[in-house]
């Protein structure tokens, strides 16, 4: 059926909002049921009102009619003495009397509307306590659960909260600048209404034997919902328009702030009202989802549009409170309270770093930390994990990459050069890898909050994930840390190569001559002594130096952690010689013997001794060079 074309609009709005889909119609009976109900009792308001008003009219009448008379006998025996007195008499009525009496009319007014509601209360508690016998004893469950149910509802519809919302919006509607007072306003009215809420129904409520059912909670509740409500309806589709409508508005998202800042603190304001007085409740105030219908911030978890306009702002806030400090090279700083060499110190640690100086992170890694947390705490009074996860994933982690892009392009110079000829590159590229490390090591530690533990698994059964990785078991930030590990781990393969490649540049000369250098050697190595064969190759000596005054660096800069679970894998070769130049000189005579007699088993002897990597030929040079005479026996 086509609607009139001069409809009116709130007509249409109300068709809008209750007609959505086809599912709706069929609703449709129920829907029309109240709305007659609806227009019954007020068209049986209205005639009371009428009855009321033709009954002042005839009393202000009569009422008229004996002050008239009452002047016109004041005017005629005005010039006599008694005539004066009742004049001053009857002024005396109107002036102060009056007033007093109607201001009694009021009161007495105001007491019958409460008293009126006081018999509905307990109308409505005793179909409570039917319902609850009639369910005890009767057979159809069904039917007297609905009837339970419809009861409560009926406590919940009376509890003075919707003749509280037409009175209270009126105020709501000077205030829409200042939020701040709205929500003032209805916790002075739920704090104000507590006391006789718990006084007078929770007693009928205990009585009618209503296990668990808190009448605090559910005024407190009925509040937030109105207050819920009115924020859907007049609040956030104003500063929804107006933050999509500009890329800039500052005003808009100052606004957007302030209003979340209100509504997080009126949350936990209205926990602890509806728990004052119940410990149970109290204990349990504090965990994130305890009472859904006690939170303002559920308003986001039906409108997700809202919470994504509300993750944007959050994200482009954070972004540019950090952009000065990208910026500035001092934030990339190394600052290292203590410095220490190569030392048997530092590989006895237990590696248990928990700061940003034990990670000898620069300051930017601090506030990328701060600001991160920041957001995070913010979402924490969302009533639902799938909402915090969402906002999480559209601010947080948004937020973290951006800076782990920055992060990259920092450490991308060493990729475009094939060696490390300055030390700024390197201790550029090893703050860098410092603040990915201290980075991974904060979010292993929020993965393992309770909230976040929550997060990750109903994440998981949202997108039907399974986790095989036992390291990175329910993490929420996994795929963080991965990108964390391998930029960690790319980078330090790019920094060994780069020092490789300088070394053999350096070596150059040396390895070209080496043939030279063992025929010489070989030549003299009878006629002259151990003390005079100490020659080597000025490019060798200039190789060491470059490698020792890197290694020196690193230590000094990187942090002492290891990047994977065995170092020494990385140069194989190197940690066998190591390994043979720490071996007690009996074992290095042993080996010697073994050599020079050319035993088929030297290949036992050498794995005995942990040398996998270096062959024979190896070993007999390295010990010559290091010059170990062998005992003869």
């Amino acid at each position: 059926m086509a609607l009139p074309p001069n409809s009116p609009s709130d007509l249409l709005g109300f068709l809008d909002e209750h007609l959505k889909t086809r599912e709706d119609l069929r609703e449709l009976p129920f829907l029309v049921a109240r709305i007659d109900r609806e227009c019954l009792d007020l068209e049986s308001g209205l005639r009371g009102l009428e009855k009321n008003l033709q009954c002042a009219l005839v009393s202000w009448i009569s009422r008229s009619e004996e002050f008239r008379k009452a002047l016109l006998k004041i005017d005629i025996s005005r010039d006599g003495n008694v005539e004066g007195v009742r004049t001053r008499r009857a002024r005396k009525i109107i002036d102060e009397e009056l007033p007093l009496l109607v201001r009694e009319v009021n009161r007495i007014e105001t007491v019958r509307l409460y008293a009126e509601t006081t018999l509905q209360l307990e109308v409505l508690v005793g179909d409570l306590e039917d319902t609850v016998i009639s369910i005890m004893n009767a057979a159809d469950s069904g039917l007297k659960h609905e009837k339970l149910l419809l009861a409560i509802n009926a406590t919940k519809d009376i509890e003075k909260v919707l003749p509280i919302a037409a009175r209270i919006e009126f105020h709501f509607s000077k205030w829409s600048d200042e939020p701040k007072f709205i929500f003032a306003l209805v916790y002075k009215v739920t704090r104000d209404f507590l006391e006789g809420v718990d006084n007078i129904l929770q007693p009928l409520i205990d009585e009618a034997r209503l296990v668990g059912y808190s009448a605090k909670e559910s005024w407190a509740s009925a509040m937030v919902k109105m207050l819920c409500q009115y924020l859907e309806r007049e609040i956030f589709p104003v500063l929804a328009r107006l933050e999509v409508g500009s890329d800039s508005n500052r005003e808009a998202t100052s606004s957007w702030l302030h209003l979340v800042d209100i509504m997080i603190s009126f949350d936990k304001q209205m926990q602890i009202l509806a728990s004052s007085g119940n410990t149970l409740l109290g204990m349990f105030a504090g965990f994130e989802g305890f009472s859904q219908s006690l939170t303002v911030m559920s308003i986001f978890s039906e409108h997700s549009n809202w919470l994504q306009i509300w993750a944007g702002i959050e994200l482009k806030y954070a972004g540019d409170k950090l952009r000065s400090e990208l910026e500035d090279e001092r934030s990339w700083t190394i600052h290292i309270a203590k410095q220490a060499g190569l030392s048997d110190v530092v590989s006895s640690e237990s590696f248990l770093l928990s700061t940003r100086e034990d990670h000898k992170a620069p300051s930017i890694a601090e506030s990328v930390v701060r600001l991160a947390w920041a957001m995070i705490e913010r979402c924490r009074s969302l009533p639902s994990a799938s909402t915090r996860i969402s906002f999480v994933r559209s601010s947080v982690t948004i937020f973290l990459y951006d800076f782990f892009s920055h992060l990259s392009q920092r450490c991308q110079e060493i990729e475009s050069t094939t060696s490390i000829q300055e030390d700024d590159m390197l201790l550029r590229v090893a703050g860098s890898m410092n603040v990915a490390r201290y980075l991974e090591c904060v979010m292993r530690e929020w993965s393992e909050d309770l909230t976040f533990l929550e997060m990750s698994v109903t994440e998981d059964d949202l997108r039907g994930r399974q986790n095989m990785d036992q390291y990175l078991h329910n993490c929420f930030f996994r795929d963080e840390i991965f990108y964390l590990v391998k930029l960690e781990t790319d980078y330090l393969m790019e920094i060994v190569s780069a020092l490789l490649l300088d070394f053999d540049a350096l070596c150059w000369d040396y390895i070209q001559n080496r043939d030279q250098w063992a025929r010489q050697g070989n030549k003299y190595k009878d006629k002259i002594s151990d003390e005079e064969n100490s020659t080597v190759s000025p490019d060798f000596i200039e190789a060491l130096d470059m490698l020792k005054e890197r290694m020196r660096i690193l230590n000094m800069n990187l942090n002492v952690k290891p990047f994977c679970a065995r170092p020494e894998a990385f140069f194989p070769c190197t940690m066998d010689a190591l390994r043979l130049l720490t071996m007690k000189r009996k074992d290095l005579d042993y080996l010697l013997k073994v050599l020079s007699k050319g035993e088929k088993n030297i290949n036992e002897c050498l794995h005995s001794g942990g040398l996998f990597h270096i062959s024979a030929g190896h070993v007999e040079k390295i010990l010559w060079n290091i010059k170990v005479e062998a005992t003869d026996k």
